[in-house]
């Protein structure tokens, strides 16, 4: 498997983990595959959060798997543009929906210049297909989209996408990255 796609997954495993930290949630270690480079497993103990918080947790992997694949292709920084995320309410919440087409996601880069990016590779959207099969039915989708905008803008804080930045490069160097339970 190629070099840029362990990034992404870096990025998508380090989106969990930063995500939670921040939210007060316990991260334990954050872990890519030694088997399958497209996989990794962040462990994070969700215990007395919200389903708000929750959920922003869920939605960070993909979308900074996503912000990060957009940002290594044009070669320059991006932001989510919130007034356009139609197309993850699709995957979100129509049956099948990644069989039938292929969402967008619309990124501000400079000068505000609104460039859509569409994943070239469908698992990137691996927690939105969670979210589908495990809380779409108990999810209003105002809620959806008001933790959707609450991980994004968490995602476009520089110093937040930073540490992402930071945890994907010690992942990729070392394959693990263990937490302190008492860091903040």
């Amino acid at each position: 498997m190629s070099q840029p796609r362990n990034a992404a997954v870096a990025h998508h495993e380090a989106g969990h983990a930063v995500v939670a930290r921040l939210l007060g949630a316990g991260v334990r270690e954050v872990v890519l595959s030694e088997r399958n480079q497209e996989q990794g497993l962040s462990q994070i103990q969700v215990k007395g959060l919200s389903q708000h918080a929750i959920r922003q947790i869920l939605f960070a992997g993909s979308l900074a798997e996503i912000k990060h694949l957009a940002m290594a292709q044009w070669g320059c920084q991006a932001t989510f543009d919130l007034s356009q995320l139609d197309g993850l309410g699709q995957v979100a919440y129509e049956e099948d929906c990644l069989e039938e087409c292929n969402p967008s996601i619309v990124f501000r880069t400079g000068g505000e210049q609104l460039v859509p990016f569409t994943p070239t590779h469908g698992n990137v959207f691996s927690d939105f297909e969670d979210f589908c099969t495990e809380s779409r039915e108990t999810t209003s989708r105002d809620d959806f989209f008001r933790s959707l905008c609450a991980v994004m803008q968490r995602l476009d804080d520089s110093v937040v996408w930073m540490h992402v930045q930071v945890v994907a490069k010690e992942l990729l160097e070392k394959g693990a990255v263990m937490f302190c339970e008492n860091a903040g």
